[in-house]
Parts: C-alpha cells; sequence; structure tokens
C-alpha cells in the first residue's frame, strides 16, 4: 500500500457497508492506496473514521478536485 496525507476538499461519497451513502467530512485525511482500493482515515478520538473506496471512484475524486495531496 502507498499511505499519502490529503484534505477533502469536496462531496466524497462512500457507503458503509450495505448502509446508506455518507460523505467524507472535509478536512485532512490519511490515504493509502492498494492495487483494487483506497482506505481513507479522518479526524481523532470520537470523529474519527475511515472508509473504503474503488481506486476508480478515488481517481475521480482526485482529477475532479475533491481531494488534494499534501
Amino acid at each position: 500500500m502507498t499511505k499519502k496525507t490529503g484534505t477533502i476538499l469536496g462531496d466524497v461519497i462512500y457507503r458503509a457497508g450495505d448502509g446508506p451513502q455518507m460523505t467524507i467530512p472535509r478536512g485532512p485525511c490519511a490515504i493509502d492506496a492498494g492495487s483494487t482500493d483506497v482506505t481513507i482515515s479522518w479526524g481523532s478520538g470520537d470523529d474519527a473514521g475511515s472508509a473504503a473506496i474503488t481506486t476508480d471512484m478515488y481517481t475521480t475524486y482526485l482529477t475532479s478536485g475533491q481531494i488534494e495531496l499534501a
């Protein structure tokens, strides 16, 4: 996996399991990119979370400016 840091600048959507779509909060994040998916982690303490999205979705969010690498 490739680890990077970045910032969520726009609406980055993920699905928690079979549940509803959710939005990653705007702000700093850690990005762990694998060959088929990307895990984005954010926050600290009770506000911490993480989400896995496909590499294709990540590329779309990155090229559209919704995610910016540090």
